[in-house]
């Protein structure tokens, strides 16, 4: 008898140490990416899940599953002390072991079995004996009835419960076995529903038909019974076919329409630190998070894009092109097509790949580079009038050069010439002087300014000042790169990085932070607005010597050729005030090693390509395509002088001190903002989080540069000006 007591105040004990409130872990659930037309671009799960609300689940389903699995879930507290009884006395006679669980206690399994994160823990949620498990269940589900509605409990049930092949939640369910939304389900197709529940798989209608529609009778037998269905209802629904409408799900890019886009962004959520401090952390929020992704990615655009490298080179050419548009000003990527289809590539056959070409830095611009030494020179006072002698061939003194010097292809390109004929002729000898007299390393750094981040400037390979080559484009770079290069010409100096990603929402409806565009200044709007204008000359000149002269779409645009050497690739890229496109046509499998000679474009042969062949063309049509219907901008007028001034140094994870001393050395005003910057787990106290305007920025001399100190940082201290 005292065994007995001590074993019952054991029990009591026990009861009463376990948890009284669910583990507060979201359901996992689908994210989604979205074009900027709203339409889906693809979608990311581990579960495939599509919440509903309960008002969007009609009555058959939800009498239906209350009907199978728990008749007397609006009668009880949350345990079914008839229930359990019953089940209990039937597994110690020996017969089929019975769970006597609630609908509020499988809702409560299963967000244990979510919250779960080993395989330990996942075993002891789901094990059929362990009595011990039980009694933790039935607490957490008497607790939960306190505190939440029935109908809350049911709609959690709903969402949380698994329905077979991979369709986790009934609103999924319905899309998966009849392709339509949960409220359009009728009674029969309710019933089967609901009997999935018990055993997904073995009642899964799909692969066992006849034992679906044995166990939705049951359903329907259950639901006649308890009233929730007439006998007429009944007959009519036990009488109809299974008949299925089975959806696939697409999980990741590789079936959307725009895989090479969606590619990408995908690689930015998985790897920005934004998005996450681990890998772990990053993919859990991609397939399990909810996240709904708006892009920058135009369809229109994007369809005009691929149309244009399709209908030049088809998909199984040897011959790749690679096309980006970028929206001046914003950053905003609106396409990026590649005459690819998404996939691994078998061998013998060109068609195929899973290399993302228009991102990767890895082709020679040639003469698409040009531009960037043009810039430099303006910015240090060279007048673009300004006569230089381009000589057939050149070798400057003290730089490095090929046997035999710098060379230009064609007479035109030799002779006295200003900065609209060197440019409209692509003089290669008048581009090297130009950047003898301007500086190698004060090209690179424009260069790398307006967007050009793959430069090697340090290591084995670091552009020095010798390296008189950069200005033909002998360093690879994307065309991702080179479209945000010439964007920031197009927005009159005002530089965005080029990013896919618009905004972000999680599953209640937040913000979620997004990687930032830093849209800044960092050439004057006088530079860029001058090489726009001269640039214009290539396309729409006078001069009968221009290399683009083919590519006019009837407004105002400014362009430029590229020729690598031996034509190893060609490039044409331009712009509008409206848009960016850059576009690059080689063989990916290396331009030296297989030219672009000897192949088939637009269904004729080429012997030799040049930057206005193949290249000209699709950036023409993708240009006159975009532009459709949309009015005519015409090109700032460029300033008559240069504004003097420096490139704001970056002081982020600097001391105040040391910030304030190297923006002061620079010309700057420093102010310091009012408040602290939000929590960053990355950076200490007592550093500079933000500055404003970023560093990069091209500032006037005196301009104020605003600092933010990062969280905890001591809100007493002062400027030095100011101790």
């Amino acid at each position: 008898m005292a065994t007995m007591a001590l074993s019952a105040q054991a029990a009591v004990d026990y009861y009463e140490s376990l948890p009284s409130t669910l583990p507060e872990q979201p359901l996992p659930t689908r994210s989604v990416m979205l074009a900027a037309d709203g339409t889906r671009i693809a979608q990311f799960y581990s579960e495939n899940r599509v919440p509903v609300r309960l008002e969007e689940v009609p009555r058959a389903m939800r009498e239906a599953v209350i009907a199978i699995e728990d008749a007397r879930f609006y009668e009880h507290q949350g345990v079914d002390v008839r229930g359990t009884g019953r089940a209990l006395v039937n597994n110690l006679l020996g017969g089929s072991t019975q769970g006597g669980s609630t609908l509020t206690q499988q809702y409560v399994k299963n967000v244990l079995l979510n919250a779960a994160d080993d395989d330990a823990t996942r075993a002891e949620v789901t094990s059929q004996t362990s009595y011990l498990r039980k009694l933790r269940e039935a607490k957490l589900a008497l607790e939960l009835e306190k505190s939440s509605t029935k109908d809350d409990i049911l709609e959690g049930y709903l969402n949380i419960a698994y329905f077979g092949d991979g369709a986790y939640g009934v609103g999924t369910a319905a899309q998966r076995y009849f392709s339509k939304d949960i409220a359009e389900v009728s009674v029969a197709e309710a019933a089967l529903l609901a009997g999935l529940v018990k055993n997904p798989t073995g009642y899964d209608p799909t692969d066992h038909p006849a034992a679906a529609r044995a166990r939705r009778d049951v359903v329907l037998g259950r639901m006649l019974a308890l009233g929730s269905i007439d006998r007429r209802q009944y007959r009519r629904a036990v009488d109809a076919p299974v008949r299925l409408d089975v959806s696939e799900p697409t999980n990741g890019c590789t079936d959307s329409r725009y895989p090479f886009f969606c590619q990408w962004v995908k690689q930015q959520l998985e790897s920005d630190p934004v998005f996450g401090r681990t890998q772990a952390q990053r993919n859990e929020r991609l397939y399990r998070g909810g996240m709904t992704i708006e892009t920058s990615l135009d369809p229109r655009a994007q369809d005009i894009a691929q149309a244009a490298v399709d209908g030049a080179l088809g998909r199984d050419n040897r011959v790749a092109a690679a096309a980006v548009t970028i929206e001046p000003g914003t950053g905003r990527v609106q396409a990026m097509a590649l005459n690819r289809t998404f996939g691994v590539p078998r061998p013998g056959r060109f068609d195929k790949t899973e290399v993302l070409l228009p991102v990767m830095p890895s082709f020679q611009p040639g003469s698409n580079f040009k531009p960037f030494t043009l810039a430099a020179a303006l910015e240090r006072g060279f007048d673009p009038a300004t006569k230089i002698y381009a000589p057939p061939t050149y070798s400057p003194p003290g730089l490095s050069a090929p046997e035999g010097g710098f060379a230009n292809f064609g007479s035109a390109a030799t002779g006295n010439l200003d900065a609209r004929q060197a440019v409209a002729r692509s003089s290669n000898t008048w581009f090297v002087r130009l950047e003898e007299q301007t500086g190698v390393l004060n090209v690179a750094s424009m260069a790398e300014r307006l967007g050009i981040t793959s430069l090697p400037r340090t290591g084995e390979r670091a552009i020095t000042a010798a390296d008189a080559a950069l200005t033909l484009g002998v360093y690879e770079v994307s065309p991702m790169e080179m479209a945000g290069a010439y964007a920031t010409f197009a927005a009159s100096g005002v530089h965005c990085t080029p990013l896919p990603i618009d905004a972000i929402t999680g599953p209640d409806g937040g913000g979620v932070q997004v990687p930032d565009r830093d849209c800044h200044q960092v050439i004057p709007a006088s530079v860029a607005d001058t090489v726009a204008s001269i640039m214009t000359e290539t396309i729409d000149g006078t001069d009968p010597s221009r290399t683009g002269a083919e590519q006019s779409i009837g407004r105002p645009v400014a362009g430029k050729t590229g020729t690598t050497q031996d034509n190893a690739a060609v490039w044409f890229s331009g712009y509008t005030p409206q848009f960016a496109t850059s576009v690059w046509v080689g063989d990916p499998r290396g331009g030296f090693a297989y030219p672009l000679q000897n192949f088939y474009a637009y269904g004729s042969f080429v012997p030799r390509a040049y930057g206005g062949l193949v290249a000209g063309p699709i950036w023409e049509e993708i240009m006159r395509g975009v532009h459709e219907g949309l009015p005519v901008q015409q090109f700032p007028t460029p300033s008559q002088t240069v504004t003097m001034g420096n490139v704001a140094p970056d002081v982020r994870g600097m001391s105040l001190d040391a910030a304030f001393r190297s923006l002061s050395e620079a010309g700057y005003q420093v102010r310091l903002a009012p408040a602290n910057a939000e929590r960053d787990e990355v950076l200490p106290a007592d550093v500079v989080a933000v500055q404003v305007p970023a560093g990069g920025s091209y500032l006037g001399l005196d301009s104020t540069v605003t600092l933010t100190l990062s969280a905890g940082s001591d809100r007493e201290v002062r400027l030095p000006q100011e101790r």
